[in-house]
Order: structure tokens, then sequence, then C-alpha cells
């Protein structure tokens, strides 16, 4: 679901958290270096948007091999019966 931004008052986004919650992200940001949560977390949320589209085009690009894979035998007997043709092709025409 994408939302329209021009209908969001602001493009802020606003988390609700436990006291224990914000205690592990302010320890987990103390432990980077980063100098604020929010930091830590924009940083962090999207990694995780850039990893969930490569993971996408990832598996976009395994349904497009899974489909030549189906379209070509993958054992070689094509190429053979191909080489076969051929080398019979050739008896006939006298070479």
């Amino acid at each position: 679901m994408v939302l329209d931004m021009a209908r969001r008052k602001s493009p802020d986004l606003t988390i609700r958290l436990t006291v224990k919650e914000r205690a592990l992200l302010d320890k987990a940001t103390a432990r980077s270096g980063t100098r604020g949560v929010s930091t830590w977390a924009r940083a962090r949320l999207l990694q995780e948007a850039a990893k969930e589209t490569d993971e996408e085009r990832a598996a976009r690009v395994e349904r497009l091999i899974a489909q030549m894979r189906r379209g070509f035998p993958g054992d070689g007997a094509h190429a053979d019966e191909v080489e076969r043709r051929r080398s019979q092709g050739w008896k006939r025409e006298g070479r």
C-alpha cells in the first residue's frame, strides 16, 4: 500500500514505543556510534526497504530463469539430437 504524500500533513513517521523498546533502541544507537535514535532508525529502515527491493528483483530473476529452463531441455538432449542430425545429414550428402 502506497500512501499519497499529498494527503499527509508531513513526511514524518511517528512510531510509538514502550519504555523497554526505547531503551533497546538507545543501546543499539550507542553501539553503532550514531548520534541519535532517529538517525539510526532511519538508516536501518532504509536498508531494509532496499533489501526488500533487491529480494523482489532476485525473485523476478529466479522466476525468469525457471521459465527459461522449462523452455529448453536441461540435460543436453537437445544439443545431442542436433549433433546427431547434423552428422546423419552429412552422411546422406556423401561428405
